[in-house]
């Protein structure tokens, strides 16, 4: 067992407790390694890397591990080959959670996955071999049309057709062994969804497939929010998700370009912008359990870039100009390291229902170290030379549990709990 996960256990069928969850969200870590391209012959040495890099910092939740923004019928080939990686895991820890992701999109291609019969049967329409409607998952009034890009949607929670994808969505992915699905913004998908009615009904139904389809016979449903009632009045997710919302320190001198050397600092701030910090949402969960604040973990999150000068005002989400992984990846690696320290125990000291989801791989934005500084997407990868973050999770872990043990056995670590 990974020193980080001694004595601890991680076990659920049906219900999951919220010692358990909280366990599984302290053990976090966002991880692009179950997407559709990552199958392809020139990334089995990626895939292989994300494998041992789970097992050496002791990962148990795999935060967007699908992370499909634009779905595609020809994913539908690595269905197979993602469905034996997750089980090959799980042979070696069964523990692990594998999440995938049903982001707020619509796009045309969404037209070329047939809609099974199951589906159909679970909204009381014929099956009629049709395809998906990209037309019909719109929003009747125009709203959010063409929100991402020409063809790029945000769908209605309010259409029959955006319920019958999600829904078909989330048992794909349970099918294939996930056991958590990330729901993105859903405030934006339900903004026409009064009292969120629709949304409720989807996920009761995801919940139902789950009991007879999941490997436990549950799935932990999430998204960007700080907590939603549905019409039962019990807490829509099973826990919340969002992002950290650094804040740059103005007092230090702004500048473009992070020359590898100077930390561009930040620090977390209760109360700032839409931050969740302090404001997690309490209730009843679909687990059966009671909760002042339901148990969240704020990851690092991508978005863009804007220009620095607007830093801090009135309220910034671009820290030293970038989103917070580019900001993050950027940065010297003795400062990234002293900051996920930071951020773990910030979060432990202000808010005890919230948890860090550590950096493992996420897409950013940065500027080449050139006279021109054109801006370019790349990939951070806590395992590539280029950043090489696993021991500084690894200590935070592992400190956190000795420091549990400690703490539950008065100084003698024997009597592990």
């Amino acid at each position: 067992m990974h020193p980080a996960n001694i004595g601890l256990h991680f076990s659920f069928d049906g219900a999951i407790s919220e010692e358990v969850l909280r366990r599984y969200l302290s053990r976090a870590m966002t991880l692009h390694c179950l997407n559709t391209d990552d199958f392809l012959p020139e990334k089995e040495v990626y895939r292989l890397r994300c494998r041992q890099l789970i097992r050496e910092c002791g990962v148990k939740y795999v935060g967007r591990a699908n992370c499909a923004w634009i779905p595609n019928i020809s994913e539908a080939a690595a269905y197979p080959a993602i469905q034996k990686e997750i089980q090959d895991i799980h042979e070696e820890d069964p523990d692990i959670i594998f999440e995938a992701c049903i982001f707020e999109t619509a796009y045309h291609c969404f037209s070329d996955f047939e809609i099974p019969e199951f589906v159909c049967k679970a909204f009381d329409e014929p099956y009629t071999g049709r395809h998906f409607s990209y037309e019909k998952m719109l929003f009747s009034d125009g709203t959010y049309v063409d929100h991402w890009e020409k063809g790029g949607s945000i769908p209605d929670m309010n259409q029959k057709e955006t319920q019958m994808w999600f829904f078909f969505r989330g048992c794909l992915y349970i099918d294939l062994g996930f056991e958590a699905l990330h729901y993105g913004q859903v405030l934006l998908i339900g903004e026409q969804d009064e009292g969120y009615r629709n949304w409720s009904k989807v996920l009761n139904q995801i919940r139902m497939y789950a009991k007879q389809h999941a490997r436990r016979h549950f799935v932990l449903l999430n998204a960007h929010t700080h907590g939603i009632l549905d019409e039962s009045g019990r807490l829509m997710f099973d826990f919340h998700c969002y992002p950290i919302r650094p804040v740059a320190i103005a007092e230090d001198k702004p500048y473009h370009a992070p020359d590898g050397v100077r930390p561009q600092r930040c620090r977390l701030v209760l109360g700032w912008g839409n931050s969740i910090f302090g404001r997690s949402m309490g209730g009843l969960t679909y687990s059966g359990w009671e909760t002042k604040s339901l148990p969240y973990f704020v990851e690092i999150d991508n978005y863009g870039c804007q220009p620095p000068e607007y830093l801090n005002t009135p309220v910034d989400y671009y820290p030293w100009g970038y989103d917070e992984c580019s900001w993050f990846a950027q940065q010297p690696k003795a400062y990234r390291a002293e900051w996920l320290q930071y951020a773990h125990d910030w979060i432990r000291r202000n808010d005890p229902a919230g948890a860090l989801e550590m950096l493992g791989t996420r897409g950013i934005s940065c500027y080449d170290q050139t006279a021109e500084g054109n801006l370019r997407r790349a990939v951070y990868f806590i395992a590539d030379p280029a950043f090489d973050d696993c021991d500084a999770v690894c200590e935070i872990w592992c400190r956190e549990r000795e420091e549990e043990i400690r703490a539950s056995t008065g100084g003698n670590e024997k009597e592990i709990p």
